[in-house]
Order: structure tokens, then sequence, then C-alpha cells
């Protein structure tokens, strides 16, 4: 028997946006809800989610009922396994007209939370699709965007360094 998972999606993964259409065409939609985070923008059209169990607010987003591999696709699509992810997996609690749910979702990886504040921008709409209705772009000059893109990279190469994941 093939075994089913939960996830939260809050961007990309959701209804009418690229990840959806390319990815979870086999998911079953089981329907809206929040997890308690800071939602940021960052670089060109990603948005990413810093999760936060104290002081973060609702964010608007999609619960689906996957197969392992529609979930192993997802992993794939957002880079787990790849040491130069900003996201790693983490179960959080996603919560619903019906109650609290726990789901899989992709998130910042905590290590570098830090990083992700100085080159991301804070989405105050807590919702990915309101933000993008909105055609919202960042307000802050491209080489200013790939000076901080190249921060945060740097910043995972220093992290893997430091784990002796790599060498310098």
């Amino acid at each position: 028997m093939a075994k089913d998972y939960t996830v939260f999606t809050y961007g990309t993964l959701m209804k009418g946006f690229y990840g959806h259409d390319n990815f979870m065409l086999d998911a079953e939609f089981i329907g809206e809800a929040t997890v308690n985070g800071d939602l940021r923008f960052f670089t060109i059209d990603y948005p990413v989610l810093i999760k936060k169990t104290k002081g973060g607010k609702p964010i608007k987003g999609e619960l689906y009922k996957v197969d392992e591999k529609t979930l192993n696709k997802l992993r794939k699509y957002e880079g787990i396994g790849n040491p130069f992810t900003c996201y790693t997996e983490r179960n959080v609690t996603a919560k619903t007209k019906d109650g609290d749910v726990i789901a899989r979702s992709f998130v910042v990886i905590p290590r570098i939370e830090m990083a992700m504040l100085f080159t991301s921008r804070h989405i105050s709409e807590c919702c990915w699709r309101k933000f993008k209705s909105k055609k919202m772009r960042l307000p802050i000059p491209q080489p200013l965007i790939i000076s901080a893109a190249a921060g945060l990279l740097a910043a995972i190469v220093w992290e893997m360094h430091a784990y002796g994941i790599i060498h310098l």
C-alpha cells in the first residue's frame, strides 16, 4: 500500500502557479490553511517561509495529499539534498477550519534564517497569491539583488565548510 503525505504549500506550488502546474497535477487538494511564520520574497520570483512557533503571522497556503513519487518531485524542485538550496523539509502545524493538521512543507534552513532576513523582503500580506496579484517587485536595484543573493550563497558555503561538507 502506497503511503500518502500531507503537504502545505504557500507559494509557487499553489494552484495557478508554475510549480503546481508542473508538479502537483496528481495531488489531491485538501483545502486552505495557514502556518505560523514569516513569508518573504526572495530573488526574482521565489517566496520563502521562515517557520516560527512564536511571533510569526498566519501565512496563507494550501494543503494537498501527495504520494511518495510526487513528494520526491517536490523535494527535487525545492532543491532538497542540494547544498546550494535555502530550503529544508520540515513538519509544520497547519491550521484549517476543521482544526490543526501536521503537514510537510519546504521552509528556510534554520541556520541561514538571519542571512535570509537581509537578502529578502517581508510580504506584509502574508499571502503569495495576494502579493503576486499586485505585480509587486523588489523596490531595490537589480545589482543589489544579485549582491544580496551572492551574500546568501556565501553564507551557505561558509556553513557547509563549518560542517565539513566542503573544504575551502
